[in-house]
């Protein structure tokens, strides 16, 4: 595993529009439209299997209400199973050790992103993330690559 251990993990959830009316239904009916957006940020979990889990029910309570939804979920590839070519996708390399992680909008501490959306507009995104511990060399992001295996 890439993640240096002991790393904590949270969960972010970003809502707007209808995902936002239903979450304020439940917190505070009254003040309901008046709030347009909302971000919601976890307790840390010890380790990222528990925040992403309770970061898939919290999306999955949120949505289930909303109707004519396109939902999209994102692995990193830095942290799951994956060949080279998926890791060179998320990474631009700049030599044999040095490189830049352009993936996940940037962030190399993002392990999972769900988007959901109805036509182009953006409803309700969700990451669970790693506090930032110090990344590998790229030959070792891929020498740790080829010895990872799903439990």
């Amino acid at each position: 595993m890439m993640i240096t251990p002991p790393t904590k993990s949270f969960y972010v959830v970003h809502a707007q529009g209808e995902a936002t009316d239903q979450i304020m239904e439940k917190l505070s009916p009254s003040t309901a439209a008046d709030i347009k957006e909302i971000i919601m940020i976890s307790a840390d979990f010890p380790e990222d299997i528990q925040a992403q889990n309770e970061m898939d029910s919290t999306v999955k309570k949120l949505s289930s209400k909303l109707e004519n939804i396109t939902i999209n979920t994102i692995h990193n590839p830095l942290y799951i199973p994956a060949s080279a070519e998926q890791i060179d996708e998320v990474l631009e390399a700049d030599g044999e050790d040095n490189f830049r992680f352009i993936g996940m909008e940037g962030n190399p501490f993002t392990l999972k992103s769900t988007r959901i959306f109805r036509g182009n507009e953006d409803i309700l995104e969700a990451r669970v993330a790693c506090h930032a511990f110090d990344l590998p060399s790229y030959s070792e992001i891929i020498r740790l690559q080829e010895n990872k295996v799903l439990n």
